[in-house]
Parts: structure tokens; C-alpha cells; sequence
């Protein structure tokens, strides 16, 4: 539990020195040179997951579990521990984001929103929400958001279908990656 603690709160620390929260919807990445502008749920076909996510922030590394919901109308993400506690829950109504986090780490809801997006959302979308000084070069099973030449933001996944079965991101700049495995994929019963 000391560790989910410290991992909150070196995510504080990232979001504190790396993010600008702007009532625009539009995010600062860790480049200072360009934002991200989140973008409508409706651009996705809906889906819900289960995934652990491990958390590397330098030499820091954390487990927790989370169940994602993407619908036309916005997102909902709740994260627990290993053992069920609950970490935070957030949730995006495409107008508005709030998060309630159990622990009381203030941390910027629309970075984490704006990770799924630029994961997650069709490259075409991503693109709309990108400033043009940023560039989204992509792949077969790879995505890099750049500022010049510097990969700001670099996605890798195993396959290309949405919700992906392992994916991970990571943003080299401040030693920061997320991996990310599927546990139980609930598309199938959104979908009838």
C-alpha cells in the first residue's frame, strides 16, 4: 500500500511539472511545446476492459488493475489495487472530466484521459486533437507523438484491435512507461 501511495504521488509530481490542466479540454504534454485537445467518445466503437497496468516511473514500479469503459458518451476508469482498493475513478462525459480519488492525490484527470485518447482513439482523431507543432507518426503496431525530432510519446501494441490485448506507452523524456495486458474483454457483450 506504501508504494501505491508513492506511485500516486509521483504521478502528482508528474502531472504538477509536465501538465498545464486548461478548461479548454486541451492538455500540456511533457514537451511544453504542444497540447493535446481531447476528443469526443463517439470517434471509438464502444468497448469495456479489464487490464493491469504496471507503472515504471524511474526506478518505481507499481500493479494496479482497471476497468475501462468507453460508450458514445464519454469514459469511465477506475484503477484498484492488486488486492480491490480502490485508487481513483474517472470519468469523462465528453463536457466535463471529475475524478474522485479515494487517496486524495490531486492529479490532472484530463493527462490521464488524454493517455487513453492518444493510445487508443483513431489516428485521425488524435491528429485533430494534436497542436501543430506536434507530429502522430504510426505504423503497423506502433504510434510516436513527436515534437521535431524528439519522441515525446512512443505506443507499442501486440495487435491493432481495439481494445488492444497488450499495449505499452512510454514517455521516454521523464522516464515514465505504462504496460499494459488485457484481462477480460467485454466488447463482445457491449456490442449485442
Amino acid at each position: 500500500m506504501k508504494n501505491i501511495v508513492q506511485y500516486m504521488m509521483l504521478w502528482i509530481v508528474l502531472c504538477t511539472t509536465a501538465c498545464t490542466h486548461t478548461p479548454s479540454r486541451c492538455v500540456q504534454l511533457p514537451s511544453n511545446t504542444g497540447q493535446y485537445c481531447l476528443q469526443p467518445s463517439s470517434v471509438v466503437a464502444p468497448f469495456a476492459v479489464q487490464q493491469t497496468v504496471e507503472i515504471n516511473y524511474r526506478d518505481v514500479h507499481e500493479v494496479m488493475i482497471t476497468d475501462l469503459d468507453v460508450s458514445q458518451h464519454g469514459l469511465q476508469m477506475i484503477a484498484f489495487t492488486p488486492f480491490g482498493q480502490k485508487l481513483m475513478q474517472v470519468n469523462d462525459n465528453n463536457v466535463n472530466i471529475v475524478a474522485e480519488n479515494p487517496l486524495g492525490a490531486r492529479l490532472d484527470p484530463a493527462m490521464l484521459v488524454a493517455l487513453l485518447q492518444l493510445a487508443l482513439w483513431p489516428s485521425d482523431a488524435v491528429k485533430q486533437g494534436l497542436s501543430p507543432s506536434l507530429t502522430l507518426m504510426e505504423a503497423a503496431t506502433e504510434r510516436a507523438v513527436l515534437s521535431g525530432n524528439q519522441v515525446i510519446l512512443h505506443m507499442q501494441y501486440a495487435n491493432r484491435l481495439v481494445p488492444y490485448q497488450q499495449l505499452s506507452i512510454d514517455m521516454p523524456r521523464m522516464q515514465f512507461s505504462l504496460n499494459i495486458s488485457t484481462l477480460v474483454d467485454s466488447t463482445d457483450a457491449i456490442a449485442q
